[in-house]
């Protein structure tokens, strides 16, 4: 039954058993079950219930109403006008950005969605860090506006609220800052999902074994309203929430072409059939299949691993399922015969004891210098960032923390790279598969004059955004002319060495390096070129994708395909068996070392 939405003097409502009827001012009439949902914020633990929505037309969809969702998971109170059926809602802080939802045409809008999904607690947003933002550019707040009666996503209107699924809300809201709202089918859990990337030590099961007991109970059907709405969100979050990359095993101008739904029914439709089934078993298959199609590179992926199921027969049952898996496992390995970690760290183990002091790459860091070709090698695993260990630092509390955090760790071996000597430094990154954006601003300060910056397009509002940072370098808690001297110091010929396994921000890194003149070595980076979504389907599996937010060079352009490098360096196949091939030139700085002092020092 469509909906309409509510005007305040003509709502009559009524309890029926359990139930809330009402009539609009058009006369037509829709009713709503309320039921208290158990919200868990730590492992098993309930911390509170909530009441949420389910109207008729899905009895399995949670609704909640926009202020409600914002005010309980985000402590964000928001601003919100109603003009007839159109709800536009307002962030405090920065009230000439919008976001809103038309009830009567089923449309949501918004001008600019970063100003409304940082969430206060999130672990980038407290604490001092070495980062000191000067200011943000934009170029537009361009309104977009997108039908959500295209993916058969109803939205309702009642008082002065609008009430939206809280998936969807999950989807919209919480990505940016890692936060997300995940729904089982039974209860919420509040999760933060930067605690799932950058700490080892909290898996998937940390959030609770009930939310994982009630997704893997195969007996238990999904509800048709479900699978149909979970089927929508989807298509509804890879349309308008991707960002543009070039390495989509489906294709990516078929997704941007035809959409999700559109290139399913064109070439998968069996597995669009999986998608909405209302077995488990399939739909689990269907789910795992889909995100094989969706590979690009690394940053889309599939987190959930049920063995309750075999797939197997299955998948060879289906040669459509069978083509999308064995492309993706092919994709996989050829990326990890080209540049993997394994190949590195075999061809490190193998290295004499002290030309490269990281054997088998077990650990993030490392620091070795060679006094014949004035080399330093500086590798780090990731671009890592530890906000409370540099809260600590600068309250006094704690030390720099350089085992911890990339930038810490770069900035001291710069100064032991100054005391050794080094006229030339390797930042290796061969072995990087990325991480946080603020410690990849830190390292551009540390050789750009304790200037850094940052940018990203969004492809959901059509627009650039660039930040601009002065970097702490001598740690006195401001970012000023003496950080600039104190960068000025670390005057060396620098290098970036990639592989193919670079990717995300160590694909970003060398770019924006090269723009700035340096050097990158040894082989063009694996690509990756947006930064990611962490959230979950509307029924509760969890997943990344590529996200609205791009990475680009200075110029926009895409760089998803990889930096091509100013110096390749030969990699030699040591035999058929994968994982033997042999990048001991990458390590070997009468190769490294001598490009540099040339390529730096041409008349030399």
């Amino acid at each position: 039954m469509k909906k309409k939405f509510v005007t305040l003097f003509l709502l009559t409502p009524m309890i029926l058993t359990g139930c809330v009827y009402y009539v609009s001012d058009t006369g037509s009439s829709e009713s709503f079950a309320t039921r208290n949902v158990n919200i868990y914020r730590d492992k098993d633990k309930v911390d509170k219930t909530i009441a949420l929505r389910f109207y008729d037309d899905m009895p399995n969809v949670p609704y909640i109403s926009v202020s409600k969702y914002y005010d309980e998971f985000f402590n964000t109170r928001l601003i919100v006008s109603k003009n007839g059926s159109v709800y536009t809602y307002k962030n405090r802080g920065f009230t000439r950005f919008y976001f809103g939802f038309d009830t009567e045409q089923d449309l949501f809008f918004s001008n600019f969605l970063p100003a409304f999904n940082s969430h206060p607690d999130f672990k980038t947003a407290t604490g001092k860090t070495f980062i000191n933002i000067n200011k943000e550019e934009m170029t537009t707040t361009n309104n977009n506006v997108v039908s959500l009666k295209n993916y058969s996503i109803p939205i309702y209107g009642d008082y002065d609220e609008a009430y939206v699924p809280l998936t969807f809300l999950s989807q919209y809201a919480g990505g940016y800052s890692l936060y997300n709202i995940a729904y089982n089918g039974k209860d919420i859990y509040v999760i933060d999902y930067s605690a799932y990337l950058f700490d080892e030590e909290k898996t998937p099961s940390t959030y609770g074994d009930s939310y994982f007991e009630k997704l893997s109970n195969l007996s238990e059907p999904r509800p048709v309203d479900l699978a149909k709405y979970t089927y929508n969100e989807l298509c509804f979050v890879f349309d308008n929430y991707r960002g543009y990359t070039s390495q989509l095993l489906f294709g990516d101008n078929n997704l941007q072409t035809l959409g999700l739904n559109g290139l399913l029914e064109t070439y998968y439709p069996t597995l669009k059939q999986y998608l909405l089934s209302t077995d488990k078993s399939k739909y689990y298959l269907g789910f795992e299949t889909l995100f094989s199609g969706l590979y690009d590179g690394g940053h889309t992926v599939a987190l959930n691993d049920f063995d309750e199921y075999d797939a197997a027969q299955e998948i060879e049952a289906d040669q459509s399922f069978k083509d999308l898996k064995d492309e993706a496992n092919a994709r996989n390995k050829e990326k990890s015969k080209a540049g993997a970690s394994a190949a590195i760290a075999k061809t490190l183990a193998a290295m004499p004891t002290g030309t490269y002091t990281l054997p088998g790459y077990t650990g993030k860091y490392s620091y070795s210098y060679n006094k014949e070709y004035k080399t330093a090698y500086i590798g780090f695993t990731g671009f890592d960032l530890d906000v409370e260990g540099w809260d600590d630092f600068y309250k006094g509390k704690g030390e720099i923390p350089v085992k911890t955090d990339t930038y810490a760790f770069v900035r001291s071996k710069f100064y032991q790279a100054k005391e050794d000597g080094a006229e030339n430094v390797v930042l290796d990154i061969s072995v990087n598969g990325g991480g946080s954006s603020y410690a990849l601003a830190g390292l551009i300060g540390l050789v750009n004059g304790a200037k850094s910056y940052f940018s990203i397009n969004d492809t959901f509002n059509k627009n650039r955004i660039t930040d601009y940072y002065t970097i702490d370098i001598n740690l006195d808690g401001k970012g000023d002319e003496e950080d600039v001297l104190e960068a000025s110091k670390f005057d060396f010929n620098i290098g970036v060495l990639t592989s193919y396994y670079s990717f995300s921000c160590a694909n970003l890194f060398p770019s924006m390096m090269k723009e700035l003149g340096f050097k990158i070595m040894g082989q063009q980076s694996g690509g990756g070129s947006c930064a990611i979504y962490l959230t979950t389907t509307a029924d509760g599996l969890m997943y990344v994708h590529s996200s609205n937010r791009c990475l680009s060079d200075q110029h926009g352009n895409n760089i998803d395909s990889g930096v091509p490098v100013d110096f390749a360096i030969e990699v030699g196949e040591t035999g058929s068996v994968e994982g033997t091939y042999d990048y001991s030139k990458f390590f070997d700085p009468s190769i490294t070392g001598s490009y540099l002092s040339t390529a730096y020092n041409p008349q030399q």
